[in-house]
């Protein structure tokens, strides 16, 4: 068995890249899919669809050590499947309702899901079930397929996606696969009823990978009440909440509260909260052309001085110079 790539060494000169990709989403409603292709392809031909959105995505990297792309930790994501080429991946600890797939087509990466963390690289693939806690670290700049999909859109795997996890989220070695070339199909369709075929290829990859993995029923443990936590984070980051407003509003101890948010995600309370504001700063200081001590304030930081010392230890610049890099 040939020896595993070593992860690199970190960069250390910050750098800047600009690229595009084209992220395809579907604006329609979800489709249950009937299980026989006979049936599939007839349901293809009598379903008016709406026309394909591509959307390009214009993402900007920053390094000092590791690439950063804003996201928000807690995403309410609202459409039923988006497949996009990307080059980077999101370090910020998130979840969602969805199942996210990372295909790593060429390059390497720590892909982490709920407490364990391995080591993916070309040819592999990482899955994420519904609301498992995941993100990813010192990924090289590669080539990356990401695709994200509401379990609602799969025909008869719904209750499997929602009631299980995988004991190892991780496929390797599967370049060659069935599944992939579904996948990368999926990314390719274009033309009439493209975003029903891409559903299909979607409901087909994943009725192949699920007999791959190793799953475990999932069970009502701690993991719901760091969900909590996080959304209820996600909602009031902007006001001056304390570890204190969590827990009398959840009903949760705030030695409980931070002994999750260390332990699942390796953050104190302050720093998870700090990367919730940074990250809508960042929104506003792409977006809007507001003054920086107003942007920190709308935010939820107490004093220009605590934002730019916040914003300079998560981004590796200061607030200025980041949007002074968005405009160029």
């Amino acid at each position: 068995m040939p020896e595993k790539e070593k992860p690199p060494a970190m960069r250390v000169d910050p750098y800047f890249i600009y690229e595009e990709t084209f992220c395809i989403t579907s604006p329609t409603a979800p489709i249950a899919f009937p299980a026989d292709f006979v049936s599939f392809f007839f349901f293809v031909i009598i379903k008016e669809m709406t026309s394909l959105c591509i959307a390009p995505v214009y993402t900007e990297i920053t390094a000092r050590g590791k690439e950063y792309m804003k996201k928000i930790v807690f995403e309410n994501k609202t459409s039923p499947f988006s497949i996009s080429f990307t080059r980077s991946l999101v370090p910020w600890p998130h979840f969602h309702k969805d199942i996210e797939i990372i295909y790593v087509m060429n390059g390497s990466v720590y892909a982490c899901a709920d407490r364990e963390k391995d080591w993916i690289q070309t040819g592999d693939l990482f899955i994420s079930f519904p609301n498992q806690i995941h993100y990813y670290e010192n990924a090289t700049l590669g080539d990356y397929l990401l695709i994200i999909l509401s379990p609602d859109i799969l025909f008869e795997l719904k209750e499997k996606m929602y009631g299980s996890i995988p004991q190892s989220n991780i496929l390797r070695n599967v370049s060659q696969s069935e599944p992939v070339k579904l996948l990368q199909q999926a990314l390719q369709a274009t033309g009439d009823y493209s975003q029903t075929i891409k559903a299909g290829l979607l409901n087909q990859a994943l009725a192949q990978l699920l007999p791959q993995l190793t799953l475990k029923p999932r069970t009502k443990t701690s993991n719901a009440t760091l969900l909590g936590i996080m959304n209820f984070c996600s909602s009031n980051f902007a006001e001056n909440i304390t570890l204190e407003d969590v827990s009398k509003a959840l009903h949760i101890s705030k030695y409980h509260i931070s002994h999750l948010l260390n332990d699942k995600l390796g953050l104190s309370f302050t720093a998870y909260l700090n990367n919730l504001r940074i990250n809508h700063a960042c929104d506003l200081l792409e977006d809007t052309d507001k003054k920086i001590a107003d942007i920190s304030e709308d935010v939820g930081f107490g004093s220009i001085r605590s934002f730019n010392r916040a914003f300079d230890a998560a981004m590796h610049m200061s607030p200025s110079q980041y949007r002074n890099h968005r405009k160029m």
